[in-house]
């Protein structure tokens, strides 16, 4: 939510349904960001776009002509009948995109298919959503010793803003197209306390993770959240509290 308006990420089936249950008006939903077009990601934007108020679509230009191509094979719809149904605001990488009030900035992550992460910045708060990413920065190496990843490309895979934020939303799952739970175990307390694990529900209880909560009672407030400034000293972390693991560097 951004200044009383709704943006879904990645929106599974049904969920104009899934809001309505919990008293959420779909006509209070503005937005869609899709980071990836694997189904469990952006089926339930096909179905919001075809249904209900007409919403913006926010993601890279690839990324949304795969979506126009995928759905059009799917439903039968001719490319441009289906562009007809939302606005379409592109995210270009490097470049901040201004959206009801706040500010997205997008970077590509490390999956099987073109996928996006974003840091979104408001009223002096941000917050991170790393989408799906391989996070495992030894294999991150591999590939780029190997020739697969360029040393820019990995340089760019090493530098995704998830230290920089108030809340951070990663995901974890099965590697090596997501990123395994003992990657954000061996994180530092101070990073695992802002962040929630998104993706999967199969955490462990002795862990030292929690999982994003769900519904409205599981409501997550930027600007009640504690600062990532909050302890610093002149401006800087005490060092025994800000070393962050290569792993979010």
């Amino acid at each position: 939510w951004v200044n009383g308006r709704g943006i879904m990420i990645d929106p599974p089936p049904f969920s104009s349904s899934t809001l309505e249950r919990e008293g959420i008006r779909p006509q209070t939903i503005i937005a869609i960001i899709i980071t990836h077009c694997h189904a469990d990601h952006d089926a339930g934007a096909f179905q919001k776009v075809m249904t209900g108020a007409r919403v913006a679509i926010i993601t890279t230009p690839t990324i949304y002509q795969s979506f126009i191509r995928k759905y059009s094979a799917l439903s039968g719809l001719r490319h441009n009948l289906l562009r007809h149904s939302h606005r379409y605001r592109p995210a270009i990488i490097g470049q901040p995109l201004r959206f009801q009030g706040a500010v997205f900035h997008f970077t590509y992550t490390l999956h099987t298919i073109p996928c996006i992460s974003f840091k979104v910045e408001w009223r002096g708060r941000s917050m991170v959503f790393t989408g799906d990413h391989m996070n495992i920065p030894e294999e991150i190496d591999k590939l780029q010793e190997k020739g697969v990843l360029s040393k820019a490309r990995a340089d760019d895979l090493r530098r995704l803003p998830v230290q920089d934020c108030d809340i951070l939303l990663h995901e974890a799952g099965a590697p090596p197209i997501h990123t395994p739970l003992r990657v954000l175990q061996e994180l530092p307390s101070n990073v695992k306390d802002r962040l929630y694990v998104v993706h999967t529900a199969a955490v462990p209880a002795d862990s030292g993770l929690r999982v994003a909560p769900t519904g409205t009672e599981g409501t997550i407030r930027l600007d009640q959240s504690r600062r990532l400034d909050e302890g610093k000293v002149n401006g800087k972390c005490p060092k025994e509290n800000c070393k962050v693991r290569e792993v979010l560097s």
